[in-house]
């Protein structure tokens, strides 16, 4: 699915860019924050803690799909399909590859996603697991098409 099929996108990009803007400038303050990282047989678990009520974090884009696991807090989400869904704790749900999220937490959250990974090397799994843009995500995809 390409960029005008997905509505959300351009709004994400400018919120995320408003808020880089905003926290260089020191209106906004930038959350110094290092998730938690577990590690089991082939799987990757990166636990977000005790995320302050009011933050708002826009994720990078997912390259493979995975678990999430909402575990305290209530956050609002908007995803680059241009849907807002409000998540409680407890409802597990899968994320799929080329998602992106601007999330609102309404409450201090927790947070866990769980990878299929063969790497316990943080730089080598984030380079499997996340995009850092829709453009890097879709020429990730249009390489696989033409590999195909």
């Amino acid at each position: 699915m390409n960029a005008v099929a997905r509505p959300g996108r351009h709004i994400i990009e400018k919120l995320l860019e408003t808020i880089k803007e905003g926290c260089k400038r020191g209106i906004f303050p930038m959350l110094d924050y290092e998730p938690e990282h577990i590690f089991a047989d082939g799987l990757y678990g990166r636990k977000a803690n005790a995320i302050p009520a009011g933050t708002v974090i826009i994720s990078k884009v997912h390259k493979q799909q995975h678990i999430t696991v909402p575990i305290k807090g209530v956050v609002t989400i908007y995803d680059q399909d241009g849907n807002r869904q409000t998540i409680h704790p407890g409802e597990v749900f899968i994320t799929e590859p080329g998602t992106q999220r601007a999330i609102y937490c309404h409450d201090e959250v927790e947070w866990l996603t769980i990878h299929a990974v063969k790497s316990h090397v943080l730089e080598e799994i984030e380079s499997v697991i996340f995009c850092n843009s829709f453009t890097e995500f879709d020429a990730l995809i249009e390489d696989m098409r033409v590999a195909a």
